[in-house]
């Protein structure tokens, strides 16, 4: 898993190779990060990114220096903003927020098991697994068929 708050347009090509292949990718905010997106977009789709850059080696002189970095990666991403990312929406699970009234009556009877000590927290542990081997899963099986 790899964590990031920001990063520049072309941050992502100068990954090692294989060092984000089968990774999850946890973006704190997409709205920094919109101009990264594509490059998101075909490590999902097509398992890699490529660009070709000119670079002057030890001795000045220029070389062209072609850059592959490998996926495929699982992506995971807060943002406020609704709509802004539809050329992502096919290659996404978008969650959004409750916040009606119902929502924060459930929170609040919640917190008052847990208070009561009528939560199984053993349980709550098994679905959290669960849904951790199910988004590894999804990052790591080469015929892309889902087993969750």
């Amino acid at each position: 898993m790899i964590e990031i708050t920001t990063l520049s347009e072309n941050a992502f090509y100068y990954f090692g190779r294989i060092e984000l292949k089968h990774k999850i990718i946890l973006i704190e905010d997409l709205d920094g990060a919109e101009n990264v997106l594509y490059p998101l977009r075909e490590l999902q789709s097509k398992r890699r990114i490529s660009k070709t850059i000119a670079h002057k080696n030890a001795k000045g002189e220029t070389k062209t220096v072609h850059l592959v970095v490998e996926g495929p990666v699982c992506v995971s991403g807060c943002t406020t903003r609704e709509y802004i990312y539809e050329d992502n929406a096919n290659r996404s699970f978008l969650i959004y927020l409750e916040e009606s009234e119902t929502q924060d009556a459930q929170i609040m009877d919640y917190q008052r098991k847990i208070s009561a000590g009528k939560v199984d927290f053993d349980e709550q542990d098994k679905i959290k697994t669960l849904y951790k081997e199910c988004t590894t899963s999804l990052t790591s099986r080469e015929d892309h068929q889902p087993i969750c």
